[in-house]
């Protein structure tokens, strides 16, 4: 009410700003109520409650119940980055992540671990495995994407060599990293999968069904989401995390195409319908 009365009633405001799995309790107590939700647009989540689930049940239901209210990813980040493992650690060994800076060897593969190794308290802990850092982003987003999310921002766009400066200790990756004393850039892969992503899914597009078919690959393995701008330009991404080539045909209608998507890798594929 305070921002309308000063004529700032266009600024979209999004509640929450936490992690996926506990936006059911609060949509249900903000959405519902009938003084707040003229204000609001909608919700902003984030993803550190797992280095892998998307939490699409939570999103599928939040939309079901309120369709009128967006719901925007406003924070994700390869955390944690480089933190000696506590007592305790399953795998202390591979838990300290190194050669990050200018390796994309690292991102490319399960290197990574996020803050709940390093927070004894940490809930659910075997929804934390080490992971991909590629996937992890690619993942999110392609399967948000199938599941109502209309925008998705990162936390970090630079960092230092070292993944600061971060002024609790949290360093972070980020899509580029700076050795501010060489001023050498590296841009890091996931870089290249923003990148990828944010040039064939522009602001307007929408979000069509895509269903894959058999799903005999495994729950992991083959990732994909659609989006269709107002030309007609159809933008298909796929996300393969097999260190297999995968075979698969598109089909559009009464039309396919048959496509190979390299082993651990991120495509796109075009159509003009």
């Amino acid at each position: 009410p305070t921002l309308a009365a000063h004529n700032f009633g266009d600024i979209n405001l999004l509640i929450y700003d936490q992690n996926r799995d506990g936006l059911e309790e609060w949509t249900d107590v903000l959405f519902a109520d009938p003084e707040t939700a003229p204000y609001l647009y909608g919700a902003a989540v984030h993803w550190y409650a797992s280095t892998y689930k998307v939490f699409e049940d939570v999103l599928e239901k939040v939309h079901n119940r309120y369709p009128e209210f967006g719901i925007i990813h406003t924070e994700g980040t390869i955390d944690d980055l480089g933190k000696d493992a506590p007592g305790g650690v399953l795998d202390p060994v591979r838990f300290k992540e190194s050669g990050w800076f200018d390796n994309d060897e690292f991102w490319w593969n399960a290197n990574a671990t996020d803050w709940a190794y390093t927070a004894t308290w940490a809930p659910n802990p075997q929804d934390h495995p080490i992971y991909t850092p590629v996937h992890r982003y690619a993942r999110n987003i392609i399967v948000s994407l199938n599941h109502w999310m209309e925008g998705w921002i990162d936390w970090n766009v630079v960092l230092d060599r070292h993944g600061g400066p971060n002024h609790v200790g949290n360093f972070c990756g980020a899509p580029i990293m700076i050795d501010t004393e060489t001023g050498y850039v590296y841009y890091t892969p996931i870089y290249y999968v923003l990148a990828q992503l944010s040039s064939t899914i522009r602001p307007g597009d929408k979000a069509v069904q895509a269903t894959r078919m058999p799903d005999d690959l495994g729950a992991d393995a083959l990732h994909t989401s659609a989006t269709v701008n107002d030309a007609g330009l159809l933008s298909v991404q796929l996300l393969n995390t097999t260190k297999k080539p995968i075979e698969y045909a598109l089909q559009i209608g009464s039309q396919y195409a048959q496509i190979t998507i390299a082993a651990n890798a991120l495509q796109t594929v075009r159509v003009q319908l």
